[in-house]
């Protein structure tokens, strides 16, 4: 037997159960109507509970689909403000590059380069004496600019934290 001609006989019966077409059916078929009826309203009744299964799947779905939504709004949210603390932290840096770079501009190369030759001329103590009242990075660029041996006699005749100090800042570059 084909499937379309059941089916129709059923919606022809289920018709029949409720009294919309008596006619064309068999004697068979109208017999067999009130036992149809049982199975219609079963089938009728499994269909409804998989369409309330169907539903409450879609409303979880909609729920699971919701919460994922906010935790990827919170997730921008987030990643906004890292962006808004890296773009902060960026111009930061710039500006300390700035002057860094303007720290190092001829002028004050030029000055550097006076003070070592200054410095190179007098004692070692009395040198690093000077040396040691300086900012270390300032006194790592004026010994930077001194001939080696005369910078290492500077340096031995400091104090052994300022010139640890100013060592670090030498290995930086004087920065």
């Amino acid at each position: 037997m084909r499937a379309w001609p059941v089916a129709a006989t059923i919606v022809l019966v289920g018709l029949a159960i409720m009294g919309e077409v008596t006619s064309g059916l068999s004697q068979d078929e109208k017999d067999r109507a009130p036992k149809m009826k049982d199975t219609k309203v079963s089938i009728a009744i499994q269909m409804m509970e998989e369409a309330k299964k169907k539903q409450n799947e879609v409303l979880q779905k909609e729920a699971e689909l919701t919460e994922k939504e906010q935790r990827v709004k919170v997730l921008s949210q987030q990643l906004e403000a890292m962006a808004r603390d890296l773009e902060r932290r960026e111009k930061e840096l710039k500006e300390l590059e700035k002057r860094r770079e303007e720290s190092l501009s001829p002028e004050k190369t030029e000055e550097v380069a006076r003070l070592a030759k200054l410095l190179e001329a007098s004692q070692p103590e009395q040198g690093s004496r000077i040396l040691s009242e300086l900012d270390p990075r300032v006194a790592a660029r004026v010994l930077l600019a001194m001939n080696q041996k005369k910078a290492g006699r500077f340096l031995s005749s400091m104090d052994p934290e300022k010139a640890v100090k100013i060592t670090q800042a030498m290995i930086s570059g004087g920065k």
